[in-house]
C-alpha cells in the first residue's frame, strides 16, 4: 500500500493487523464455488486476505497470492464469458446471398489462401445462426482490409448497411479511399464520417444512415455519438481494436439490432494478452502475405553512421522514392532523445533539394490531413514524424525509414513502423538508429534483423517489457490488476480460464444470481445483463 505524509509503515501495519483481527469468516462472501476451490486447491477468500498481509511463512504467502491472482483472472474472464453469451443469444441477421465473386473479379490480384479461409470461417459463423463476433489478426500487409471488404460487400448485397470504425481520421480517410476504389465500380455508395466534415455533409450522412438503403460508411469515433441513428445495420467492422475499449465496441453494436461484428488488428498480440483483450471473441489469423510483398532489409546502426544514412535516403529520394524519419518525442528535451520538431528544422536544410514535412499528434486535424494527403500524392518527399504513422498508413512509393532512438520502442512497435514501407514494388530498407548511451540495446534490436514475423516479436517484446509497457496497452483497456501479472502468472491464468468454463456450465443461467459475482461483474463496460 502507498503511504503518505504522517502515515508510516508501522502505523499502517498496526491498523491493518487490528482490522484483519476483527475479520470473521462470515464477514466476506466467498464468491468462488466450492468445487472450484477444491479442484484448484485454493484458499478461501478470508484466509487469503489475512495470510497475504501477515503470512506465517513463504509458502502460506505464496498460496494466498495464488488465490487472489486466481480471483482477479476469474472475475475478469467471467465478464468476457458473459459478454460472449450475450452475443450468442442475440437473434442473428441471416444473409441469403454469400456470393462475392462480383467483387473478387474487380480485384487486380488474387486473394491468398489465408484470406479465403478467414472469409469462409466468418460466413460459417453466420450460417450457424449466431452473431458473427470474430477477431481477425494478421501481420502488417497481410490483407485484412480485403477480408473486411468482402464481408461488407456480402452485407450490403443482402440489403444491410456496413460500417467501419477506425481510431484516427487519417486511417478512416485511407480506408474510405480503398473502399470507394472498388465499391464505386459496383454501384455501392460509400460515405466518410469524421469530426471534420462540413455540416451539409453531416446532414447528408445522417439522412443516409437513418434510411433503409444499404450503404458503406467509414468513420471515427463520430460513429458512436448518441445522435447517430443507424437503420438496417448488418455489419460492424472496427480496425486496430486494441485502441478501443469494450464499452466503445458495445456502443457501436447497440446502434443496430444484433449486427455482425468483425474486428481487425494488425498489431501483433501475444496469445496471453489476446486472451485478456479479446476473451469474448472467436479468432482468425491471416498467415500469408500478398505474393507481391517484398521483405524489408533491416539494419541496426549508431550515430557514427548518420551521414551515410542521410546519403542513402537522398539516393532513394533522387530516383523518385519517398522516406520516413521517425522520432520518439515531439519536442525532444531529454538528453540524447530526438524530438520530431527540432529534427524537422535541422533536416529541412540537409534535405534542401527535397520537399520535407512534419507530422505529430499535437497538430490540428486539418494540418495532419494536409500533410498525409501531400505524402500520399508524392508532393512530399520526406516525412519526419512520430509514431502517429505506425497504424494503417499505406504509401506504396515509400522505400526507406530511419527510426531514431530505436531502443526507446518495443520490438512489436518497431515492426509496426517498419510495416509502413515495402508495400509497393520497390526494394525497401529500415534503418534502426541506436542512441549513443544504449549500446546494450543492440542485442535486443538486432532480433528485428533476423525475423519479419510480428507475432514472434510480440512474444519476445512481451517477455522483455511486460504488459505495462507493451504498446501502451495499459492506456487502451488492459486491466490494471492489483496483484496479478498476466505474463508471470500465465499458469494461473490458464487455470482461471478453465474454471470460468466449468463454473459457467455448472450454473448456466443461475450464475448471475451468485450475489458477489454479480456485484463484481456489473460495471460501466458491460451492457445490462
Amino acid at each position: 500500500y502507498r503511504l503518505t505524509k504522517g502515515l508510516s509503515v508501522n502505523i499502517f501495519r498496526k491498523l491493518m493487523r487490528d482490522c484483519l483481527a476483527s475479520l470473521k469468516p462470515t464477514d466476506m462472501d466467498e464468491y468462488l464455488p466450492d468445487f472450484i476451490l477444491e479442484k484448484y486447491k485454493l484458499m478461501d477468500i478470508t484466509s487469503a486476505i489475512k495470510c497475504y498481509h501477515f503470512p506465517h511463512n513463504a509458502e502460506s504467502r505464496s498460496l494466498a497470492r495464488a488465490r487472489l491472482v486466481f480471483s482477479e483472472f476469474f472475475i475478469f474472464l467471467l465478464r468476457f464469458r458473459l459478454l460472449k453469451a450475450i452475443y450468442e443469444k442475440y437473434a442473428c441477421i441471416v444473409f441469403a446471398d454469400y456470393d462475392y465473386s462480383e467483387l473478387v473479379d474487380e480485384l487486380p490480384f488474387r486473394l491468398t489462401v489465408s484470406q479465403v479461409e478467414v472469409i469462409q470461417e466468418s460466413i460459417c459463423d453466420i450460417r450457424k445462426g449466431i452473431v458473427l463476433n470474430r477477431l481477425i489478426q494478421g501481420d502488417v500487409g497481410s490483407g485484412k482490409t480485403m477480408v473486411a471488404m468482402v464481408l461488407a460487400f456480402i452485407a450490403i448485397k443482402n440489403g444491410y448497411k456496413a460500417i467501419m470504425m477506425t481510431p484516427t481520421s487519417i486511417l478512416a480517410k485511407q480506408h474510405y479511399n480503398t473502399f470507394t476504389g472498388y465499391f464505386d465500380k459496383l454501384s455501392i455508395r460509400t460515405f466518410l464520417l469524421t469530426g471534420k466534415i462540413t455540416a451539409k455533409q453531416r446532414r447528408q450522412i445522417d439522412y443516409e444512415l437513418s434510411s433503409e438503403q444499404p450503404i458503406m460508411v467509414v468513420g471515427t469515433h463520430s460513429l458512436i455519438q448518441d445522435s447517430v441513428n443507424i437503420k438496417k445495420l448488418g455489419l460492424v467492422i472496427t480496425d486496430e481494436q486494441h485502441r478501443f475499449g469494450v464499452a466503445q465496441r458495445m456502443k457501436i453494436i447497440k446502434k443496430g439490432c444484433s449486427p455482425h461484428v468483425l474486428v481487425m488488428s494488425a498489431t501483433p498480440i501475444p496469445r496471453t494478452v489476446g486472451l485478456i483483450l479479446y476473451g469474448d471473441m472467436n479468432t482468425s489469423i491471416i498467415k500469408n502475405k500478398p505474393l507481391n510483398r517484398k521483405p524489408v532489409h533491416t539494419y541496426c546502426i549508431t550515430g557514427r553512421h548518420r551521414e551515410r544514412a542521410y546519403s542513402f535516403i537522398k539516393k532513394e529520394l533522387s530516383v523518385g522514392r519517398q522516406a520516413y524519419i521517425v522520432c520518439p518525442l515531439v519536442e525532444g528535451g531529454e538528453s540524447g532523445i530526438e524530438g520530431v520538431v527540432p529534427m524537422f528544422y535541422q533536416l529541412r536544410h540537409i534535405f534542401a533539394d527535397y520537399k520535407t514535412a512534419i507530422l505529430h499528434g499535437k497538430m490540428k486535424e486539418y494540418e495532419k490531413d494536409e500533410v498525409m494527403s501531400g505524402f500520399l500524392n508524392a508532393e512530399i518527399n520526406l516525412l519526419i514524424a512520430t509514431t502517429i504513422i505506425e497504424t494503417g498508413v499505406d504509401v506504396k512509393n515509400a522505400s526507406v525509414m530511419l527510426i531514431e532512438n530505436a531502443e526507446r520502442f518495443g520490438l512489436a512497435q518497431l515492426h509496426q513502423l517498419r510495416g509502413r514501407i515495402g508495400r509497393g514494388e520497390y526494394e525497401s530498407h529500415c534503418l534502426l538508429m541506436i542512441g549513443r548511451d544504449s549500446e546494450d540495446a543492440v542485442g535486443r534490436i538486432k532480433s528485428m534483423i533476423n525475423t519479419d514475423n510480428g507475432f514472434e516479436m510480440a512474444e519476445m517484446d512481451f517477455k522483455q517489457r511486460g504488459v505495462g509497457d507493451f504498446f501502451g496497452f495499459r492506456q487502451h483497456g488492459t486491466p490494471d490488476f492489483k496483484i496479478a501479472d498476466i505474463y508471470k502468472d500465465m499458469d494461473i491464468l490458464k487455470k482461471a480460464k478453465e474454471a470460468v468454463g466449468e463454473a459457467y456450465e455448472y450454473y448456466e443461467e443461475d450464475i448471475m444470481r451468485y450475489s458477489m459475482i454479480k456485484k463484481l461483474l456489473i460495471d460501466n463496460e458491460l451492457p445490462a445483463l
